[in-house]
């Protein structure tokens, strides 16, 4: 692809200069040579390296002495150099400015981002500094202090030097990455403040006006970050819901998200029947368990759900791993007594594309010290316990994408909440009835009025069976729900019992997740205010509830589950477990 040249229009008619630190003289772009050795910081040529963020062999690229146009030299080191120095650290740099996000109400820079071929940073003013006005495609010399915060590299207390006031945003090719969403989703800290290229299609949340580009071969997201209304990223509203290429500078991940600054549109993208393939097999690869014990069977998808034209087919490693044809389904026996792989190929036209499963067989162990679920009750914060029971039902705990991670458990004695660590999660999705053997740690969140889970849990086994559960739930109605009094000196998280109800659902506040309300049998609508009509289901974000989507406008049975105490407040939270609901009218 051809290089872009943006011009951005100027957001103020003349700069604000900053004392001491501007030169003397009056520069205009119009007076500033690019190419002349004499201009403060030159335009991209073709000397970049070719790929951002590594160095070259010839120190005089990272370190040198930059000229200006009256003729002053200024000490300075490359992005990258600055990036791996110590916090705290007076640099002096170079680079183009990228992008520029304003705070709310838009009267004061709040980031600005800058790119010199070896790196990005962000120049962080401090809100009592005067800043001069940077726009995107200014060359400018910057001094500050290294920082790094919330996984962005920064410069703090940042002094322009220089700035030939040019507004034409000109990213040199050389320095964007071609990528996928998919793989921006996956970056560290460390690749922060790159520049990518990457196929997708925008959309626009129907609050707030947040922006995502979504990728076009996975269901991975990508959202847009902004303090001002997300203003900068109107561009994109002309090619909403279209396949295009974005270029966007990735800027830090919080809170398992993955922010980008969408910088340009690059054109329109064709999807690929690979694409459409690719963008299906999560389908398969995201529902399964790949531990087991003994012989066991489960099933696969023949078709995409999302996209019924693409089929599935599979093969195993192991001819111990057998596929029979059902109807709606393939059934896979497995009777292998080693580790094995399944190759799940879709199929679209003449097109196909494949992925590969590993499983893990494991033997059986002999368990013993295992303690009731009563009895793990009544242990200390912090005690590492080993139990066995029936798997009740699952909820949503910090999920990735759709799997689930927090299970209730029970025996004869009563049942418990745990959540399992990260590597048996994406191990396993424990279906309703498995028996299982677990470990884990006992905690008592004494700010929660001492809820009671169990937490880091490993399964040390699971039977792939549907047994019976081992306790009769209780049934309670919506007043009584509505009326528990939480004791901490008996904190009853982790019960389950069966209530009637009707069920409603709503978009959340920023429109991006449906909520899941329980209602009383006289209420007509959620009630999101006082609570006392309706109660909300937990959703975490990226929990999949829509297993409730079926049910919404009906009067059903359920089964409950007791979640924990809100954080600071007295009342319960709740889950509504999947495989118990059926429709009463």
């Amino acid at each position: 692809m051809k290089k872009r040249n943006l011009l951005f229009v100027a957001l103020f008619s003349s700069l604000i200069t900053l004392g001491s630190c501007t030169n003397s003289s009056s520069t205009t772009p119009s007076d500033v040579d690019v190419n002349s050795s004499n201009n403060p910081i030159s335009k991209p040529s073709s000397s970049v390296s070719d790929t951002p963020n590594s160095s070259t062999d010839n120190d005089d690229n990272n370190s040198s002495s930059t000229s200006s146009s009256t003729g002053s030299e200024f000490e300075t080191i490359s992005i990258a150099e600055a990036r791996a120095l110590p916090t705290a650290s007076e640099v002096t740099v170079t680079g183009e400015v990228i992008k520029v996000l304003y705070a709310q109400g838009g009267n004061r820079i709040a980031y600005v981002y800058i790119y010199d071929g070896t790196a990005g940073i962000v120049l962080y003013p401090n809100k009592n500094q005067t800043f001069p006005v940077v726009e995107e495609g200014n060359h400018i010399v910057v001094n500050g202090s290294t920082d790094y915060y919330q996984g962005m590299y920064e410069l703090t207390t940042p002094t322009i030097l220089d700035n030939d006031d040019d507004t034409n945003l000109d990213i040199d090719e050389s320095w964007i990455i071609d990528s996928t969403a998919a793989e921006v989703n996956a970056l560290t800290d460390e690749e922060s403040l790159n520049i990518y290229r990457v196929p997708c299609k925008a959309t626009k949340s129907d609050q707030y006006n947040v922006y995502y580009l979504n990728d076009t071969s996975s269901d991975i997201s990508l959202q847009t970050y902004s303090q001002n209304g997300y203003v900068e990223y109107e561009f994109l509203d002309e090619h909403l819901d279209e396949s295009m290429y974005v270029v966007f500078m990735y800027s830090l991940q919080k809170n398992t998200k993955h922010y980008v600054l969408p910088l340009y549109y690059d054109g329109a993208y064709t999807v690929s029947q690979k694409d459409e393939i690719d963008k299906v097999l999560p389908e398969v690869t995201n529902g399964l368990t790949t531990v087991y014990y003994e012989n066991a069977s489960f099933t696969l998808p023949k078709v995409s759900v999302d996209n019924p034209v693409v089929t599935f087919s599979y093969t195993s490693s192991d001819p111990a791993v057998s596929f029979s044809d059902e109807s709606d389904f393939i059934k896979v026996d497995v009777k292998a007594t080693k580790d094995f792989t399944i190759t799940v190929t879709g199929h679209l036209g003449e097109e196909t594309s494949s992925t590969t499963i590993n499983f893990e067989v494991r033997q059986k162990g002999e368990y013993d010290n295992l303690v009731s679920i009563a009895d793990l009750r009544k242990q200390a914060d912090g005690t590492e316990v080993k139990f066995e029971g029936e798997v009740i039902g699952y909820s949503f705990d910090s999920p990735t994408g759709s799997r689930y991670n927090s299970y209730y458990i029970g025996d004869e004695t009563g049942s418990i909440r745990v959540t399992l660590t990260a590597t048996d999660a994406s191990k396993m999705l424990l279906a309703n009835g498995e028996h299982v053997v677990m470990e884990g740690i006992v905690d008592v969140y004494s700010e929660a009025l001492n809820t009671l889970t169990i937490d880091d849990v490993n399964v040390l086994y699971h039977d792939s069976k549907d047994n019976v559960l081992p306790f009769e739930p209780m049934t309670k109605t919506f007043d009584e729900m509505n009326n528990f009094v939480v004791d901490s000196a008996d904190n009853r998280a982790g019960d389950v019992f069966y209530m009637t109800f009707k069920l409603f659902s709503k978009k959340n506040t920023y429109g991006s997740d449906t909520l899941y309300y329980s209602v009383s049998l006289d209420g007509t609508e959620a009630d999101v205010g006082g609570h006392e009509k309706s109660k909300v289901f937990y959703s975490s974000g990226g929990s999949d509830l829509s297993y409730l989507d079926e049910y919404v406008g009906h009067t059903v049975k359920g089964l409950i589950g007791i979640r924990d105490v809100k954080s600071g407040q007295s009342y319960y939270r709740y889950d509504c477990l999947n495989g118990y609901l059926e429709i009463v009218e």
